[in-house]
């Protein structure tokens, strides 16, 4: 059994090793139901558009997505819970804010947000892959969503599409031999949910501030990048710079209170910044190379 989604690899690889690839799935799916069928072709799916983005398990590129993925969800499901904050507790607010009033945009938007919610916590608390999936789709929806309903409150069209694609890439770009370990999806449930908190406090007017100007998520990515490099024991530039990548939902996030780049960019550079104190206690703890 050759499948077509063997097309999907470049034509090297496929001609060096798609015999090998269709007869293990033959093997697999024998006598299989349709469920482990519809898994192994989206493994055969996946791994081929990551042969194409130079994402194979070997190799600093692979490394930094894998790093990045579990991060990037987190990120995900911290965006949509505050999108989804945020319109429940104008709608508790009632009539003196019609804009959170629910009309077909809106509606759409938060469906989206509510499968992005779902995936992600499913991938981090129990089920990577199918968790994963649920994620991409939801951030795919949202991508063709934005682009086809416009701007709701201050949404950024195109920004939001933009990070919501790139988002779905990095998850999905995750090398199933380099998914991160419960340990590491735990973290990064944790990072979702400090991130989150304070905004919702924020949005229930619980704090004596009015807004955080879109700061407050890049610095929780910003110092769980640092701590989980100073752990490791690394120089903590591939820790912060997955964490930057990781980011994306953020800078949507972000551009929603902003309204214009450059603060969104200075609250975006939070993290990359990061790397210079941490690559420093490095050094002061005997780091002699800049060790990723």
């Amino acid at each position: 059994m050759r499948p077509s989604v063997l097309r999907l690899y470049p034509a090297d690889y496929r001609c060096t090793h798609g015999d090998e690839i269709a007869e293990v799935y033959g093997e697999t799916v024998r006598d299989a139901p349709a469920s482990v069928r519809y898994r192994e072709t989206l493994d055969i799916a996946g791994h081929a558009l990551r042969l194409r983005l130079g994402l194979g398990s070997a190799g600093r590129p692979a490394e930094l997505v894998a790093t990045a993925a579990p991060f990037a969800l987190a990120a995900s499901a911290a965006w949509s819970a505050a999108y989804i904050t945020g319109w429940y507790v104008g709608a508790r607010a009632g009539a003196q804010q019609p804009v959170f009033h629910l009309h077909p945009q809106l509606t759409a938007l938060m469906a989206c947000h509510l499968v992005v919610l779902v995936g992600a916590v499913t991938a981090l608390a129990s089920r990577w892959l199918p968790g994963v999936l649920l994620t991409a789709a939801g951030l795919t929806l949202l991508t063709g969503t934005s682009l086809a309903v416009g701007p709701v409150h201050a949404d950024p069209v195109g920004l939001t599409a933009v990070m919501a694609a790139l988002t779905a890439v990095i998850v999905l770009g995750c090398p199933p031999d380099l998914r991160p370990a419960p340990s590491t999806r735990a973290l990064a449930g944790a990072a979702a949910a400090v991130a989150w908190l304070p905004l919702a406090a924020l949005y229930a007017h619980l704090l004596p501030i009015t807004t955080d100007y879109g700061a407050w998520p890049f610095l929780v990515l910003a110092a769980t990048g640092a701590g989980t490099a100073l752990a490791a024991r690394s120089s903590g530039l591939l820790h912060l710079a997955a964490m930057a990548l990781a980011a994306a939902p953020f800078v949507a996030l972000s551009a929603s209170v902003w309204g214009s780049a450059l603060p969104v960019l200075a609250g975006w550079a939070l993290i990359p910044l990061a790397a210079v104190p941490t690559y420093a206690l490095h050094l002061l703890r005997g780091g002699r190379t800049p060790a990723l």
